[in-house]
Order: structure tokens, then C-alpha cells, then sequence
């Protein structure tokens, strides 16, 4: 017997009817219920009891309040359980003594209650809270009162209660005050406790017959809930067994097995659904019958029970039975009732297993299928990427020999403007040999031989470099690349095309920005390429061609155009029109191989070339060079490797 009686609750009910109490405010927060309390049949844990008393001590204001309630509702409840016997009793000492017997086993098995007489007739009753249990101070408040009160419901006067208290020890030091003394009281006593022990009597055997009636009910729901045990029991065993098979046929052959030898029917038949192929949608099997699967034992007339199989709310099919006239007395249907969810979820996990392998087989097949036809896909493919690398590796080495016969090509067309660009450093070096020979023996005569020596050197330095960067495009050469100012070699590249455009009676106009932005290429290049941009114009038949210079700063940009008056450019002819050896006048002797020598040259220097109609009529070529800071001393030359500052002779 564990935790408090609801029982000795009954107070604060009292307390709560007449507006003492807030019975909501004190559970509030608490495991328990209202419901719970009110039942005196019911228990509560011996913390949660602790923790009523200290908030009906909030409430009440303390230990005075809790004695006061005490003497008001506690003693009064408790005599309803003395109507018959208390009244019978001779002294309060008795009420007492039968308070002490029945709190502590009955009301509170987590205390201890021991009471003693002394000779003058003060009682000690000793209360105490057993190990291990919280104290509770207010209990022993409440009682304190309570047993002030006690013998004034029995006729007898109020007694004297002093109250020694330890947190789990309370000891009661009580002197009682009775109103019946001397020889008259005793025999007054004496005839009351005679008239009252027949009613007592009666009670009691009304009581005992209560108990024996609720005796044999208990005894009877006792025996009913074994029986149920016992058949639930038999019906999880059963269970499991048809729960270890996952095959359909091995819980088929479970199923009647136990029906036919453990239940004891005679005869048992199984109709199941259809399951779905893989194909179809369980929705077009759900309205067709159940069909007949397998059967067993007697099977003849009609079927003593007939039960519909479930499961997650799809109909499985039916189970029919057949029942014996010699059958035990226990009604094996009622069993049966019980098994009948374990046969569904068993049969439905073996035709789902069935249906899984089945869908299983057929995934199976189809991934043989396409794995098949995506090996001979991929054979196929490998193929095709094999040819398709052979042909790229041959266009490769066309372009490649391409690009060397361009580059020959190039060589040739350049031929003219090399000349007249090489003449002129070589008149230079010629005019500085004779006045150097001239003045050598006059008065300044040093002075300007060193000059004109400088001269020559600087020239030669020029036709050098122009040779080597021809050598270097006919090997194939990466070219070297350093800061120009791309004005010099705009205005280099008009002046080897001057002669050029003479003959052809064309005219080249030049337009150069104030300031000439600076850009990191191989000057040689550059000008090949704007040689070849500006011939081209030339031969199209163009008698004015505009060469302009322009930045474009927040690109970081140079912008070199070249717009002539001539026919223009096709649109379907701007797509191919830097492939090699595409050409529009090869019967004029037309290579195709300028413009893509250009576009190469243009994305070596990380550069664009375009081209478009002109709006006013002609043909526009763009081409765009990153630009670059200008250094802290400017050259126009290749810097000397001797001279780490970059500074030319």
C-alpha cells in the first residue's frame, strides 16, 4: 500500500464547499486531478500530498491557521468513521488510542504512530514521518487541532493538546477533559455503550455482507481477466507463429494447421484477392471477389462463420470455418475473433513479400533490357568518338600546315612594305656614314661623328629587329611583347602602305587621339596586322580609307578602326569570313589568308578582332588590344636586355 488515501483529502472538499479552500489553486502545476482526489478509493504519491500541505499553508497563513482548520473540518470528518463505534465509546483516551491504530496503517503507511498513558492520565502520542520520506510540518499542524476537537463531537469537553515539533517528529502531549465523572457518569456510559452495540452489530454484519458481495464480484472479474489473459496469450503464440514465414504458402499451411488441430474446426477455406501485376493499379483489383485459394478438413453445407480480411483498410478476401456438433465447451469463434487481425497483417506481409519478388523479377528483366541497349549504345558511341577524334587529329594537322603555308603567304604580301620600311633606316645609316666623313676633320668634327654613329646604331638595331621578327612567324615563334605607345605604330603602318595605296589612287587619312594610350605587344606584329587590314581595304576597291585611334578607359581598352568606302561586307559572308583561304577576289589573286593571319595576331595579344557594315556604306574592322600603364621611361623600340632601365641608345 503505497502514497497517502485520497480518504484523508475529504477536509479539503470541505473547506472548498463552504469557500475556505481553492481546491484549483492548489493543484494547479501538480500530477494530479480533481477527479483523482475525490475518489477515497485512490492514492496519491506522498511528494505530491507534501506539496498540498504547504500550499494549504500559503493559503490558510500559516501554522495557526492550519490548526484552526484542524479543529473546524479534520476532527469532524474523521468521526463519520466512528458513527457507530466512537459513540460507544467510555473516555476520549479510546478515541484517541483507535486514532492512532487506524491513521497510520490506513490513512498515512508512511508514518508511525505510537500513543502511551501516564499515570495522571495525560496521553503521549508520538507521530512520526519514516526515513526516507520529505518532512511535512504542516500534517503535523493540521492534527494538532484535530485532536483538540476530537471528543467534542462525542459529548465531551475540549482537551489540552501541547505540541513539540521536530521537521519529521511531532509528539502531542494530551490532556483530555471528559463531562461524565464519578459512579453516576460510569453507568451512564455503561448503558449507553449496552443500547448502542446492537445497532453497531447490525452495521458491522451489513458491512461484512457488503464486502463479501464485492468479494465475489472481484473474485469473478478475476477470474473473467485470467481467462482473457490467458486467451491473448495463445493468440500472440499463434501470432508469431504465423509471423515467422514470409512465404504465402508456408502461412497458408500455419493458418490451417492451427484452425484444424489447435482450435479444433472441422473444416477451413481461404479466398483470397488477386494482387496487382506490376502493370496494373492496386484500384483495379479492389472491387473484384475474393477467389478461392485453399481448403482444407470438412467443407460440406454452409460455413458456421464466415470473417472479411483486412488490412490498412484494403480487403484481403475471406476465411470461412466449419464447426463440429461435438465440440469442447469453450466456443473456439471467440478466439478466433481475436486471431483474426494476426491471419490479416500475416497474409498481407506474404502477398506483399509476393508481389515485392514479382515486381523485383520484372525490374530486374527491364534493367537487363536497357543495361543491354545502353552497352550496345555505348559501343556505337565509343565508335563514333574514335572517328570523331581520327578526323579531329587529321583537321589538326591540316590546320596546322595551313597555318604554315599562311604564314609563308603572309611573308610574300608583306614583302614590299618590309623593303620600303628596312630602305629608310639604310638611307639613314648611309646619310649619317657621309656627313660623319665630311665633318670629321672640322672644328665640331667629334661631336657630330659620335651623333651620327649613335644614328647608325639605333638603325641598324631597327632593321635587326625587323628581320628577326620575319624569322620568328615563318618558325612559328611566340613573339616577345613590351609596353608601345600604339600612335608610333599606327602612324609606321600608314607610311608602309603609302606607296601601296599610290597605286591603287586611294587615299589614307589618319585620326590620332591627343594622348595615345599604351599597350603590351610585339610592335612587328601590329603592324603586319594593320599593314594587311589596310591592303585589304585598299583592294577592295575603296578610294578613301579612315585609320583611327581611340581608348576606351573603363575597359581598359585600345581601339584601333579601320572604315573604308568600299562595297562592305556581306552578312552571310561575316560568319566565314576569318576561316583561311576564304576569300571573295581569288580571281584577282586572293589568298584568304590576311584577315585570319589578323584575327590570329589578335588573340595572341589577348585581343578581339570584328567587323561590320559601316553606317554611311563600306566595310568597319575593329580591332581591340588591352591596354597597359604607361612606363616611367617611355621607348618606342624593343628595351635592351644590357639595360635594365629600358631606355633606348
Amino acid at each position: 500500500m503505497n502514497g497517502v488515501s485520497c480518504r484523508a483529502l475529504g477536509p479539503l472538499f470541505d473547506g472548498a464547499r463552504d469557500g475556505t479552500l481553492s481546491l484549483e489553486k492548489l493543484i494547479r502545476g501538480l500530477d494530479v486531478s480533481l477527479d483523482h482526489l475525490a475518489r477515497p478509493s485512490n492514492r496519491i504519491p506522498w511528494d505530491v500530498f507534501v506539496e498540498l500541505m504547504e500550499r494549504l499553508e500559503d493559503q490558510l497563513g500559516g501554522p495557526e491557521g492550519l490548526r484552526r482548520f484542524g479543529e473546524e473540518h479534520v476532527a469532524a470528518d474523521s468521526l463519520k468513521l466512528f458513527k457507530f463505534v466512537g459513540r460507544a465509546l467510555s473516555h476520549p483516551r479510546d478515541i484517541y488510542l483507535m486514532g492512532a491504530r487506524w491513521m497510520g496503517p490506513s490513512l498515512f503507511p508512511m508514518t508511525t504512530a505510537e500513543m502511551s498513558e501516564r499515570p495522571d492520565g495525560t496521553l503521549i502520542q508520538t507521530l512520526t514521518i519514516n526515513e526516507g520520506h520529505r518532512a511535512c510540518p504542516a500534517l503535523f499542524h493540521i492534527l494538532h487541532g484535530s485532536l483538540v476537537s476530537a471528543p467534542v463531537a462525542l459529548g465531551h469537553g475540549r482537551s489540552e493538546v501541547l505540541l513539540d515539533l521536530d521537521p519529521c517528529r511531532a509528539i502531542y502531549t494530551i490532556r483530555p477533559q471528559t463531562t461524565s465523572k464519578g459512579w453516576p457518569g460510569r453507568i451512564f456510559r455503561s448503558v449507553r455503550a449496552r443500547i448502542a452495540f446492537p445497532s453497531m452489530l447490525r452495521e458491522l454484519e451489513k458491512q461484512q455482507a457488503t464486502l463479501q458481495e464485492n468479494y465475489r464480484e472481484i473474485h469473478k472479474a478475476h477470474d473473467e481477466i485470467a481467462a482473457q489473459a490467458a486467451d491473448l496469450e495463445r493468440v500472440n503464440a499463434i501470432g508469431r507463429q504465423l509471423s515467422e514465414h514470409i512465404d504465402l504458402d508456408r502461412v497458408t499451411n500455419v493458418l490451417i494447421r492451427v484452425l484444424l488441430e489447435e482450435l479444433g474446426f472441422n473444416g477451413v477455406e481461404l479466398s483470397l484477392k488477386r494482387s496487382p501485376a506490376p502493370s496494373e493499379n492496386d484500384s483495379e483489383t479492389r472491387n473484384e471477389p475474393p477467389r478461392f485459394f485453399r481448403r482444407a478438413g470438412i467443407v460440406e453445407g454452409t460455413p458456421s462463420r464466415r470473417y472479411d480480411l483486412k488490412a490498412a483498410g484494403r480487403p484481403l478476401g475471406a476465411l470461412h470455418v466449419w464447426c463440429g456438433d461435438d465440440r469442447d465447451e469453450w466456443a473456439p469463434e471467440a478466439l478466433l475473433d481475436r486471431l483474426v487481425p494476426w491471419i490479416s497483417m500475416a497474409l498481407d506481409n506474404a502477398r506483399t513479400y509476393e508481389s515485392l519478388e514479382r515486381y523485383t523479377a520484372d525490374l530486374e528483366q527491364r534493367v537487363e533490357e536497357r543495361t543491354a541497349r545502353l552497352l550496345s549504345a555505348n559501343h556505337h558511341l565509343v565508335r563514333e568518338i574514335e572517328e570523331r577524334k581520327r578526323a579531329t587529329d587529321a583537321l589538326i594537322r591540316s590546320e596546322a600546315q595551313l597555318r604554315a603555308s599562311e604564314r609563308l603567304a603572309s611573308i610574300g604580301t608583306l614583302a614590299a612594305g618590309i623593303a620600303h620600311e628596312i630602305n629608310n633606316p639604310i638611307g639613314s645609316i648611309l646619310a649619317a656614314a657621309q656627313l660623319a666623313q665630311l665633318v670629321r676633320d672640322g672644328d665640331e668634327g667629334d661631336d657630330q661623328v659620335a651623333h651620327s654613329l649613335a644614328d647608325i646604331v639605333t638603325q641598324a638595331r631597327r632593321c635587326g629587329e625587323i628581320v628577326r621578327s620575319i624569322l620568328q612567324f615563318s618558325r612559328d615563334e611566340r613573339t616577345e611583347k613590351w609596353a608601345c605607345r600604339l600612335s608610333d605604330i599606327v602612324g609606321r603602318s600608314i607610311r608602309l602602305t603609302q606607296s601601296f595605296a599610290s597605286d591603287h589612287d586611294a587615299r589614307v587619312h589618319l585620326d590620332l587621339p591627343d594622348r595615345s594610350p599604351w599597350a603590351r605587344v610585339n610592335p612587328i606584329q601590329i603592324e603586319q596586322a594593320l599593314v594587311n587590314l589596310i591592303r585589304n581595304a585598299i583592294e577592295s576597291g575603296s578610294d578613301h580609307v579612315n585609320v583611327s585611334l581611340d581608348e576606351r578607359a573603363s575597359e581598359e581598352l585600345a581601339l584601333i578602326e579601320i572604315r573604308d568606302d568600299g562595297p562592305g561586307v556581306a552578312p552571310e559572308e561575316r560568319l566565314r569570313i576569318f576561316e583561311p583561304f576564304y576569300t571573295t577576289r581569288r580571281s584577282t589573286g586572293g589568298t584568304g589568308l590576311g584577315l585570319s593571319v589578323v584575327h590570329g595576331i589578335a588573340t595572341e595579344h589577348r585581343g578581339a578582332l570584328k567587323i561590320d557594315s559601316a553606317s554611311e556604306g563600306g566595310a568597319s574592322i575593329l580591332l581591340e588590344l588591352p591596354t597597359c600603364p604607361e612606363p616611367t621611361r617611355p621607348f618606342d623600340e624593343k628595351p635592351d636586355p644590357a639595360d635594365p632601365t629600358g631606355s633606348t641608345p
